[in-house]
């Protein structure tokens, strides 16, 4: 019988051809899907690990306030969020901050754009003028402490003393101007160590009495040196001091607070209280100082909202609005194994 004959040697080659093609193509299947599965599963780790970073009360006031109390304030807490831009919307309403009423002889709707008058902007009365961007939601119970006197006085409220008798803890005083009412105060009140910073008044760092220090540098965002000035984040402050913590940190630095609030992230070591004045001007620099919206306040203090603190004390000081918060929410940042 005859053999069939062999094909010829080009389809030969045309065939182990196809073969590798199909085993180069079974192989970067394969290294696709298993690239897809290990991305899934970052993805999963990722949504656990984003599910578990929850918001929970801050070790330092979970026992100082009881369940019902962190309830009732995280209520009042999300009725000011929620209400937050109707509130601000009725700001804006409830004022008259235009001249031009078209049609006008008096200029053009242009003209009126390169002045625009925002809230606050020609009030005498900023406080009321800004105050809804501050609610109170906590209270300090008709029961305060008032540390220092004058102009440079802080308030918090009594129940919140054991955070600062608590073993090594330590308060920031950013802004003195050479009034130590506040410091002294604190050393008194307090078992804390306190650490008073500002580079503009001249002075050379010292430790003032047994608890009581201070140094010549200024805050700021990022360090630097500008001229003979040293300026430093926090964080670096802490480093440099050897804190772990800041239980209470006070703020008066003239409207270069804006800055720094808005550089604070959830994951940064912030501290338990904080007292400061909130400016409702930019930072007075030349050629870009300027009053500042009812939009921006509410913006930076939604912010310190997400971040956890809470209002105790608003009041009105001078042209800005004296604010004292505390820590009540703090992140958790435990990853859960189990199902996604």
């Amino acid at each position: 019988m005859d053999r069939p004959l062999p094909p010829p040697p080009h389809r030969m080659h045309l065939k182990i051809r196809r073969d590798y093609l199909a085993l180069a193509a079974l192989l970067l299947v394969s290294l696709l899907f298993a690239l897809g599965i290990r991305a899934l599963s970052g993805v999963r780790s990722s949504v656990r690990q984003v599910r578990s970073s929850q918001l929970d009360v801050c070790p330092a006031v979970r026992t100082l306030l009881s369940d019902d109390e962190v309830t009732r304030i995280e209520t009042a807490t999300a009725w000011f969020i929620g209400n937050l831009s109707r509130s601000v919307r009725a700001v804006y309403d409830s004022n008259t901050y235009s001249s031009f009423v078209p049609p006008s002889t008096e200029g053009t709707i242009y003209d009126e754009l390169q002045n625009p008058k925002e809230p606050g902007l020609h009030f005498a009365n900023y406080f009321e003028t800004f105050r809804p961007a501050i609610a109170t939601v906590a209270t300090c119970n008709d029961d305060r402490v008032i540390l220092g006197s004058g102009d440079g006085a802080k308030n918090i409220c009594r129940w919140m003393l054991p955070i600062l008798n608590a073993p090594s803890c330590n308060i920031y005083s950013l802004g003195s101007n050479n009034d130590f009412s506040f410091e002294n105060s604190c050393a008194q009140a307090t078992t804390c160590s306190v650490h008073t910073f500002d580079c503009t008044i001249g002075r050379n760092q010292e430790r003032i009495h047994e608890r009581l220090y201070f140094y010549p540098w200024c805050i700021d965002v990022r360090d630097h040196r500008d001229g003979s000035r040293d300026f430093f984040r926090i964080g670096t402050l802490m480093t440099k001091l050897g804190h772990k913590r800041i239980d209470y940190l006070k703020m008066d630095i003239e409207a270069f607070e804006h800055d720094i609030f808005n550089s604070w992230k959830a994951s940064d070591e912030l501290p338990s209280i904080l007292s400061f004045e909130l400016h409702t001007t930019s930072p007075p620099i030349p050629k870009v100082y300027r009053r500042l919206t009812v939009g921006e306040i509410s913006l930076e203090m939604l912010h310190l909202y997400y971040l956890g603190f809470r209002t105790v004390s608003a009041e009105k000081a001078g042209g800005g609005v004296e604010v004292t918060m505390f820590r009540l929410m703090c992140p958790t940042l435990t990853i859960h194994d189990g199902q996604w």
